[in-house]
């Protein structure tokens, strides 16, 4: 599929994402209309960037825990061992 016509978006959340402050951005819409494509398009550009892409699905939560953990791993060299819902991280 060919990502075409979301350069000003792009823009945006480059921006954000190359800010050195914390920023929170909701990407908001109706279905089917490219917000996921749009995230990984992001992602793809910025291969200087340590990116994680995860979907949350229904699971319990220890599960959810575990699966997310796997996840991040790669990208936390000091993360040892998986996040709880019932200790601190670090």
């Amino acid at each position: 599929m060919k990502f075409i016509n979301r350069e000003y978006e792009l823009s945006l959340l480059t921006d954000v994402l190359l800010r050195q402050e914390s920023q929170m951005v909701i990407i908001y819409g109706r279905r089917r209309i490219g917000k996921t494509a749009l995230i990984l398009e992001l992602i793809k550009k910025q291969t200087e960037m340590k990116s994680i892409y995860w979907v949350a699905h229904k699971s319990s939560s220890e599960i959810l825990l575990e699966k997310f953990s796997k996840a991040v791993r790669p990208c936390l060299f000091c993360l040892q061992s998986q996040f709880s819902d019932k200790k601190p991280l670090f």
